[in-house]
């Protein structure tokens, strides 16, 4: 999309009106002695800014970790243009939570209640008026312009002013020991004071009956204020059309996979959460997903990266399919059946360094236990975590598969650093580890298994600073760390190679059954076709002699 459009554009048109947090900064210090037409202008830019990063966020809130916002300041630094002013407006709109370094929790930017709350009201007019429609459209805003006459309505007259709230959340900034957005004290002012004492100044008189009860005398007796200069956008629908046709050189260069949603469900769900104070935040990722599927004229497209296929943002319409939670996923493909190779990683890997060091009998039996059962291990860690520091079974469960995972990465689970980054913490591993013989002879096997990969990766042939795997398939010897060239880690080496086998089987689905397939996601896929496992099982085992077993789910 351009810079001047937004995908969301009424709903940000609204809040930039009749939401005084999103004016505040323009209006504070306009008429003081000594701010410089500039620093207004600075402002201005700031505000527009956040617009677009309000529209990203908005947009696509279901492909968070989590379903929760949580971007880090870099990550904003690097796709924004991130200064003073823009950095005022997302704190001034979005609680900030503090850094966590020991459990390697970066800031989170959330939206307070305030904010939230207005938002949610804006959404509950659209539908009271019938004009959903509003929100598929896509807005093109201006530069900043100087407006001399507009309508003019106190805030404290507005549906989206809750007196309560705005006092709880000020009262934040009171308590010293709970100062949330430090950077908010540049302003010199407590942000949420007095904000009903505002007047919010706006260049239509659309919507305002319902945002701030007026009758319609009071309405049609509404005059323009003229004085003091007002600064503002404009925000016109877009003249362009979306495009539901993909570039065919995109089609013709990648893989792609025809992506066929369920609108029904999809819709469903629109109408389920759109009154739902805490869910009703990722309508607005629903409607840019039939803004641009609905109709099943557009396809999923991947890059290949370390041999892995990821369907970027670039070329789907700023929808990363592979990233959104399964608890959407099963939404927007309701009805189609999803495909995983069972412990992934581990099966692979296993059978492949036995095929490539034949000689050494290779015979790790926890890890062939794990593989053959994986479930079992997982309930007996989490069993065993419950009975000594109690807590949920199902949590448990969660982050002993994550770091059984990590093991098959290289990583190495028995430090107790202060970045530790495992949901599983290092107390409760340790315990694992001490306690658990199948957990520990598991671990034991796989720095096993990664001995006699250090030992294959030697034995390679390197062709211009490659290791070559196969006939012309090679990966990297080096990489770049901060700018300097160094030796890839045997665990990276080792990632790779998982990757190639797994893109190697996922290209043969992708070949058999890309007439039905709507999503590649690694090891697996989501398919509209019914497939027996057996029959993907027998796919593999034919081409490329791997044993591997498949689960299936109809989402």
């Amino acid at each position: 999309m351009k810079e001047r459009e937004l995908k969301n554009g009424y709903v940000i048109k609204m809040m930039h009106e009749h939401y005084p947090m999103m004016q505040r900064l323009l209006r504070m210090g306009v008429d003081a002695k000594g701010v410089s037409y500039q620093r207004y202008l600075d402002r201005a830019k700031g505000l527009r800014g956040f617009l677009f990063f309000l529209d990203y966020v908005l947009t696509h809130r279901i492909e968070f970790k989590y379903c929760d916002f949580s971007m880090s300041q870099k990550w904003i630094r690097d796709n924004f243009q991130y200064g003073e002013f823009f950095k005022l407006f997302l704190e001034i709109n979005f609680s900030i939570s503090n850094h966590n370094s020991k459990d390697r929790i970066p800031k989170k930017y959330n939206f307070w209640d305030t904010f939230k709350n207005a938002l949610y009201e804006i959404v509950q007019m659209v539908y009271e008026k019938n004009k959903e429609k509003e929100l598929y459209s896509i807005y093109d805003i201006s530069e900043i312009k100087k407006i001399n006459e507009y309508y003019s309505l106190p805030f404290s007259k507005s549906i989206l002013y809750d007196k309560d709230m705005f006092e709880y959340v000020n009262e934040l900034f009171n308590e010293e020991n709970n100062v949330v957005n430090s950077s908010i004290k540049l302003l010199n002012k407590k942000p949420f004071a007095n904000v009903g004492n505002l007047n919010l100044n706006f260049t239509q008189k659309k919507d305002v009956c319902y945002l701030y009860g007026l009758t319609k005398r009071e309405y049609d007796d509404l005059s323009k204020a003229s004085g003091k200069d007002f600064y503002t956008f404009d925000f016109q629908k877009s003249r362009v059309k979306i495009k539901q046709k993909q570039n065919k050189s995109d089609l013709k260069n990648h893989i792609n996979t025809k992506v066929i949603l369920n609108n029904k469900a999809i819709n469903e769900t629109i109408k389920e959460y759109r009154t739902d104070t805490e869910n009703f935040i990722y309508i607005f990722s629903f409607f840019n997903l039939l803004r641009h599927y609905e109709k099943g004229t557009n396809h999923i497209v991947y890059n290949q990266k370390k041999f892995r296929l990821y369907s970027t943002n670039e070329l789907n319409f700023g929808i990363n399919f592979q990233s959104i939670p399964s608890r959407f996923r099963s939404v927007i493909f309701k009805d189609q059946y999803d495909y995983d190779i069972n412990a992934g990683a581990p099966t692979l890997l296993y059978q492949y360094l036995q095929k490539k060091l034949p000689n050494e009998g290779i015979k790790l039996k926890y890890l062939e236990s794990y593989i053959e059962n994986r479930k079992v291990l997982r309930m007996k860690c989490a069993e065993v975590l419950v009975e000594k520091f109690g807590k949920s079974n199902i949590e448990y469960q969660k982050g002993v598969k994550q770091i059984i995972t990590a093991m098959f990465y290289g990583s190495n689970l028995t430090y107790s650093a202060k970045d530790d980054k495992y949901e599983l913490k290092y107390d409760k591993r340790k315990y694992l580890l001490e306690n658990l013989k199948e957990f520990k002879g598991l671990y034991d096997d796989a720095k096993k298994l990664f001995k006699y990969f250090t030992k294959y990766i030697k034995s390679l042939k390197i062709i211009d600073e490659k290791y070559e795997l196969e006939e012309e398939i090679y990966i990297d010897k080096y990489e770049l760390n901060d700018g300097k060239k160094e030796e890839k880690k045997i665990n990276s080496i080792v990632c790779e190679i998982y990757f190639y086998l797994e893109s190697k089987i996922l290209l043969l689905m992708y070949e058999r059954y890309k007439e039905d397939i709507s999503l590649l996601i690694h090891d697996g896929f989501i398919c509209r076709k019914d497939i027996e496992v057996s029959e993907l099982e027998k796919l593999v085992k034919e081409n490329f002699d791997y044993d591997v077993k498949y689960s299936k789910d109809k989402l």
